[in-house]
C-alpha cells in the first residue's frame, strides 16, 4: 500500500513540475538553461525514475 502511494505521489509531483515549467515563455526557460523539450526529462529525474521507457 506504501508502494502505491509513494507511486502516485512521486507521478502527481512529476506532473506538477511539468505543469510549471510548461507555462513558463521560451526566454524564461531560456535563462535558467533547459529548453522546452527538456522539461518530461527533467521531471523524471528530478524525482528519481530515470529516463522515458522509450528513449532506451
Amino acid at each position: 500500500m506504501a508502494n502505491i502511494l509513494r507511486s502516485l505521489s512521486t507521478g502527481w509531483r512529476m506532473s506538477s513540475m511539468r505543469r510549471e515549467l510548461g507555462r513558463l515563455s521560451d526566454g524564461q526557460l531560456k535563462d535558467i538553461g533547459i529548453h522546452r523539450g527538456q522539461i518530461e526529462d527533467l521531471a523524471r529525474y528530478y524525482h528519481g525514475q530515470g529516463p522515458r521507457p522509450d528513449s532506451i
